[in-house]
C-alpha cells in the first residue's frame, strides 16, 4: 500500500496543481509498480479542481492500481484520514 498525498497549490483562477516536490517525487517513482495498491490525496483550502490528476496519470503509467482519490478540506484532516481508511477497507487491502 502506498499513499501519495499533497497539499493543492494555486488559486481558482490560477490552476490548482500539487506541490513540485511531489511533481518530482512522481517522477522517480519505479517505471513499473506491478500493481501496487496506491491512494492518492490532496487537502487543498479552496478547490482541489484537478490537483489529483498528476498522481493518477504517474501511477497508471507504472502499472499501479489506484484504490481511490480523495480531497478533502485542510481543515477536515481527521475526515481525510476516515476516508483514507475507509478506501483501504473497501477494498479488502492488507496493510
Amino acid at each position: 500500500m502506498i499513499l501519495i498525498g499533497t497539499p493543492v497549490h494555486g488559486y481558482i483562477l490560477f490552476g490548482q496543481r500539487p506541490t513540485r516536490e511531489i511533481k518530482e517525487f512522481l517522477e522517480q517513482l519505479p517505471q513499473d509498480l506491478k500493481g501496487k495498491p496506491i491512494i492518492g490525496f490532496a487537502t487543498y483550502l479552496f478547490f482541489p479542481a484537478r490537483a489529483l490528476n498528476p498522481i493518477r496519470r504517474a501511477v497508471e503509467a507504472r502499472n499501479g492500481k489506484i484504490l481511490g482519490l480523495i480531497a478533502q478540506r485542510r481543515t477536515k484532516k481527521k475526515t481525510l484520514m476516515e476516508e483514507i481508511v475507509g478506501c483501504i477497507q473497501q477494498q479488502d487491502v492488507k496493510v
